[in-house]
């Protein structure tokens, strides 16, 4: 079993990075919580879909976190047609289709 997280948004409203703000008491933000459970639940990987520039700063996170479950990052607006103008949901979940 895979886990995927959609993590690629802008949060223009938010004001900041959301997927990467500190929500728990020890730091945790929340894919964190989502990651945690999968492990314990016996998923074997996770599939970060995110943007390009946000890739390192969750690789940074995650180090911290000492999983065992494997994490695999795929950057949505790299499977993106060139004519078509589209991000969201749909794309997120077009992005986690095995290449």
């Amino acid at each position: 079993m895979i886990i995927v997280i959609m993590a690629a948004g802008y949060a223009a409203r938010f004001g900041a990075i959301k997927q990467l703000v500190p929500v728990g008491p020890c730091g945790e933000i929340i894919a964190d919580y989502a990651i945690k459970e999968a492990q314990e639940l016996g998923f074997i990987k996770v599939l970060m879909i995110t943007r390009e520039e946000l890739v390192e700063q969750f690789k940074v996170h995650f180090r911290k976190q000492n999983y065992t479950i494997a994490i695999e990052y795929k950057c949505q607006d790299k499977y993106i047609p060139e004519n078509i103008n589209l991000y969201g949901t749909g794309v997120a979940l077009l992005t986690a289709i095995p290449t």
